[in-house]
């Protein structure tokens, strides 16, 4: 009778450990919704609407990231919803539209760096540079490049690392 009543014990405490594992991942689930919502809202969404205010004569840079989906059949989030926001864009009536797709943009001026990934770039810049030149651009190149997009017009709408790159010289 005591080891009976010892494994009915056990099976409702693991019971109720397998209620709370459910009923946590029912949460993390809802707020991963949540999250992923709030995302392209803010990236895709908001772009809309700031961007439909805009006359029909006017140059629009938009910086967006290497990896964008247009397709919208990327798994990944950011390329996703920047491909979107891309499309969205592109069929405005802006007099022109450029969407810049850099890689690693590297900050020139010396901040604290926001997690570990950064402040590993920022020791392997000097080789990064070297080895992937057309996947890294300084954030002063990014910034006179679409200056000079913005005032005298680019080659093509989507404009890549190297595109980005050709632009400033």
């Amino acid at each position: 009778m005591k080891n009976s009543l010892k494994s009915f014990t056990l099976i409702s405490q693991t019971s109720q450990t397998l209620k709370d594992i459910l009923k946590i991942r029912i949460l993390l689930t809802i707020a991963s919704a949540f999250i992923r919502a709030l995302y392209r809202g803010m990236n895709s969404e908001l772009s809309q609407l700031t961007m439909q205010k805009h006359l029909p004569k006017s140059f629009l840079c938009f910086l967006s990231g290497a990896g964008a989906d247009q397709t919208g059949k990327s798994r990944m989030m950011f390329a996703k919803d920047k491909g979107v926001a891309e499309n969205f864009l592109i069929r405005q009536e802006f007099g022109q539209t450029y969407i810049f797709r850099p890689g690693y943009i590297y900050p020139v001026t010396r901040r604290k760096e926001p997690n570990l990934t950064y402040k590993i770039n920022r020791a392997l810049y000097p080789v990064l540079k070297i080895i992937m030149p057309n996947g890294i651009i300084t954030s002063v190149e990014l910034a006179h490049a679409m200056f000079i997009a913005g005032l005298k017009g680019a080659s093509k709408t989507i404009l890549e690392n190297r595109d980005i790159k050709q632009i400033g010289e």
